[in-house]
C-alpha cells in the first residue's frame, strides 16, 4: 500500500532535492564541481543538464548512482522513500512505435486478405494452418503452448 504520494522528479528537481537534503547552497555545489553557480541554477530550473563528466562527480557528491541522476531518464518515482527509476519516455516511445508497426502490419495483411476472392481466402486459411504445423514456422509462444500441452 502506498501511504505517501508518488513524486515524479526531473533531473533538475532531483539535483535540487539532493542539494537541500545535504544542506548545500548552489554556490557550494558549483565550487565542489568547478562550475558556476549559474550553471547549477540552470540544472535546477531545467534549462540545462549536467554533462556526463559532471554526472560522475554529482553522483559521488550526493552518494547516489548516475542512473538516479540522469542516463536520459526524465522521471523517477519515489514511493515510500524507495527510489524507482523508470525510463518512461523511452518505454512510451518504444511502445508507441511497436503499436504503430503492429497496427500497420495487421492492416496490410487484412487488406491483402480482403483483396482475395472466397477461393483465395480459403487457400490462405489452409496454408496458415499447414504452416502452423511446421516447427520452423512456429512462434516461440506457440511452441511453448505445444510443449505445455504435451507435459
Amino acid at each position: 500500500m502506498i501511504d505517501k504520494p508518488i513524486e515524479v522528479l526531473s533531473i533538475g528537481e532531483r539535483i535540487k532535492k539532493l542539494r537541500y537534503e545535504k544542506g548545500y547552497t548552489q554556490q557550494e555545489i558549483a565550487d565542489k564541481l568547478q562550475v558556476s553557480q549559474a550553471t547549477v541554477a540552470g540544472w535546477e530550473r531545467g534549462t540545462s543538464k549536467p554533462s556526463v563528466k559532471v554526472n560522475n562527480r554529482l553522483a559521488e557528491l550526493f552518494g547516489v548512482t548516475i542512473e538516479y541522476l540522469y542516463r536520459d531518464w526524465d522521471d523517477v518515482l519515489i514511493i515510500n522513500d524507495t527510489t524507482i527509476v523508470k525510463p518512461y519516455n523511452e518505454l512510451e516511445r518504444w511502445q508507441d512505435q511497436f503499436e504503430d508497426d503492429v497496427e500497420e502490419e495487421v492492416h496490410s495483411l487484412v487488406a491483402l486478405y480482403n483483396s482475395l476472392n472466397s477461393e483465395g481466402k480459403r487457400r490462405v486459411r489452409e496454408l496458415m494452418f499447414d504452416l502452423r504445423q511446421i516447427p520452423r514456422y512456429q512462434s516461440a509462444t506457440h511452441r511453448a503452448q505445444i510443449s505445455e500441452g504435451e507435459s
